[in-house]
């Protein structure tokens, strides 16, 4: 499977999103998970945020971005196509998400995205986990979508997300009722010890998500567009995010699915739709706290919804949808 990564970049008190960038960050101190987490929380919480879901800017179902984001918003298009491959080859990455949601809706009408979970061969997950982390994924990607709906042509109101497989190196992993499930073993892993989803099951391209073509054992309905790797990493590495899916340690995302360090995973899904990082370097003019520029927001801001809605715009008219 090719992939053409996205990854987080930001560092906090020893939590640590995945660098881009060949240079080594300083060394951390050695604290436990559950320091890190709390020390963070504060940091993130108590900072003024402009959420989206309370933004009178984004009742608007045209272009129509607060002035003091105008620039900003410029200044982030310059960005990407600098960081993307070929330059306009932004409009490439046909497996990022709202080429896959604009797919499976003109396939079926819905917005659907289905995922495959590729476990760590050395973690179980019991029934419990695996229903919280789906309701996880459900809630921060209709969040995203949330500020889409309605405008500029989206089609799209609800997404339906649905976990069909898991990647395993024994079924035992998985535990409680795996009716209809999908589970798929194997012996290979990769460099953090995490399996491989059956790549005969990734719809990796617009075309196979239109006419249902597929050469996956079970057919269409499992039939994945995104993974979700749960690595075991080093202590200072949350998670990563890529037009493939995203990526975490398995107990970060077992522990957070209701609470406020969701900001990581929206982080991470945020790159899954195509947005890019800033950090110290790259500041928009004007924009110092959103959800992209990571450790600086617990939830997506109206700044990360016009960024969205201008890729929504960008695609839309590339794509002729």
């Amino acid at each position: 499977m090719r992939t053409s990564m996205l990854l987080t970049v930001a560092a906090l008190v020893g939590i640590v999103l995945a660098h881009p960038h060949p240079h080594q960050d300083p060394p951390q101190p050695e604290v436990t998970e559950d320091a890190r987490l709390k020390a963070n929380d504060v940091r993130i919480l108590n900072r003024p945020i402009n959420r989206a879901s309370n933004a009178d800017s984004l009742n608007t179902t045209t272009w129509n971005p607060p002035s003091s984001m105008v620039s900003a918003l410029e200044e982030v298009w310059t960005e990407t196509l600098k960081r993307r491959p070929n330059g306009h080859g932004a409009f490439d990455k046909n497996r990022e998400f709202i080429p896959k949601l604009m797919a499976n809706y003109h396939r079926t009408g819905a917005g659907k995205i289905n995922y495959c979970v590729a476990m760590s061969n050395e973690r179980n997950v019991t029934a419990l986990e695996r229903a919280n982390m789906k309701s996880g994924l459900q809630r921060v990607m209709q969040e995203w979508v949330d500020t889409l709906v309605g405008f500029e042509g989206f089609p799209i109101t609800n997404v339906d997300l649905d976990v069909v497989s898991y990647a395993v190196t024994h079924r035992s992993q998985v535990q409680g009722d795996t009716t209809g499930l999908d589970i798929f073993t194997t012996s290979e892993v990769d460099n953090e010890g995490t399996t491989k989803c059956d790549p005969r099951c990734y719809r990796d391209n617009l075309k196979s998500s239109q006419d249902g073509e597929t050469t996956c054992p079970g057919g269409e309905k499992n039939m994945f567009d995104m993974e979700l790797r749960l690595a075991q990493w080093p202590m200072n590495i949350l998670g990563f995010g890529a037009e493939w899916g995203q990526a975490f340690r398995p107990w970060f995302i077992f522990r957070h699915t209701d609470d406020d360090m969701l900001w990581t995973l929206r982080h991470e899904m945020g790159h899954s739709f195509g947005l890019i990082d800033f950090g110290t370097d790259t500041v928009p003019t004007g924009q110092e706290n959103f959800v992209m520029r990571g450790h600086r927001a617990a939830y997506i801001t109206e700044f990360d919804a016009w960024m969205l809605r201008d890729w929504w715009m960008k695609l839309k008219a590339h794509n002729g949808w």
